[in-house]
């Protein structure tokens, strides 16, 4: 039986009249989903993210309200970037709390529907790659761009996104802008987050090592914003190289040093962590372009060492307070991108 907030279509959330449903996909709390809708409002079309609390019911009071604190600290978020002004991550147009018209009164409040509305994309950079064919590289060092000033915006207001991954990057105005977004898992450091005791909040499978092994590292530069360094370092092994720099690392790591297998410290098994991870990088560089393939390797062996006090920009980490040095990547991939659209345009002439 289909749950209150997958029957909104057709219906007119505050003024959002509901066109189509796209599906279900994973929400802000773990074995909890929500349904994105196209939604109109006037001339604006946008994407309308509903969640409702039946799943949350059928366990226990508890996991009613971790989802409900979980929708509201997710739009508190997107309010505060909003109010920034961060121009790289996703825009919240609307919000609220929504009841279907033939819900008894008694029901209204198990009924209730979350809801968000975001400016509309084409689609995430993973969907973009499958159906759009193989990308140019100045595209993909204009993801990078975006991406790196999208955490730097984020890091700026005192917030860790933790969860960037490609489904997670957005393409807006054919392709030209990307925006971070789905904030759900982000960790700050003026509101409490129902995740902050979760080690790493975003998706495992992208995680720094680390989190494997059972270590999380006690200084917050290095557990939260360390963790997003990685995962802008991990984009740089998808778009390049399929897939994320996790999965690159642990295939050289022999069997009996793999996550399952290991029994020791973190220290003891950080030595050969570096050797999987620099031969990772280099394999994976035979994928770059050839004429920034020196520099783009430098850029993720940092971006993603597997020592979170090293990891980063190996300049700034030296400084005093041990900055990450994002900055300095969002310089370098612009560059990159404005060169190698100079190189197609001339091999295209």
């Amino acid at each position: 039986m289909a749950t209150p907030s997958e029957r909104l279509d057709g219906q007119n959330i505050n003024g959002w009249v509901v066109q189509r449903r796209l599906g279900t996909y994973p929400g802000m709390t773990g074995g909890h989903f929500s349904t994105g809708y196209i939604v109109q409002r006037g001339d604006i079309s946008a994407f309308l993210k509903a969640m409702d609390l039946h799943n949350a019911l059928l366990e226990d009071l508890a996991m009613v309200q971790q989802v409900s604190a979980q929708f509201e600290y997710e739009k508190d978020v997107l309010l505060l970037c909003g109010d920034r002004r961060l121009s790289r991550i996703v825009r919240l147009l609307d919000h609220g709390k929504f009841v279907l018209p033939d819900t008894p009164a008694a029901m209204s409040l198990a009924h209730q529907v979350f809801y968000m509305v975001f400016e509309l994309a084409e689609g995430d950079i993973r969907r973009q790659l499958t159906v759009g064919g193989g990308k140019a590289a100045s595209w993909k060092y204009r993801v990078l761009h975006h991406a790196a000033i999208g955490l730097t915006q984020l890091h700026g207001a005192g917030i860790a996104h933790q969860d960037l991954k490609p489904s997670n990057v957005l393409a807006f105005e054919r392709e030209s802008t990307f925006k971070l977004s789905d904030l759900g898992r982000v960790s700050t450091k003026t509101m409490f987050a129902p995740t902050d005791a979760v080690a790493f909040p975003g998706d495992l499978s992208y995680a720094p090592p680390e989190y494997h092994y059972g270590y999380t590292p006690a200084d917050y530069q290095d557990k939260r914003l360390g963790s997003d360094a990685y995962l802008l370092g991990s984009l740089i092994s998808f778009l390049f190289g399929h897939i994320g720099a996790l999965v690159h690392t642990i295939m050289h790591v022999p069997d009996e040093y793999r996550p399952r297998s290991w029994q020791g410290s973190f220290n003891d098994i950080l030595p050969y962590l570096i050797s999987a991870h620099s031969q990772a990088t280099h394999n994976l560089a035979e994928s770059f372009p050839v004429a920034h393939r020196d520099e783009l390797r430098d850029m993720y062996f940092y971006l993603c060492h597997p020592d979170p006090a090293v990891r980063g920009h190996p300049g700034a980490r030296r400084l005093a307070g041990r900055p990450l040095g994002l900055d300095r990547y969002v310089s370098r991939f612009d560059l990159l991108g404005r060169q190698a659209l100079l190189n197609e345009r001339i091999a295209g002439a």
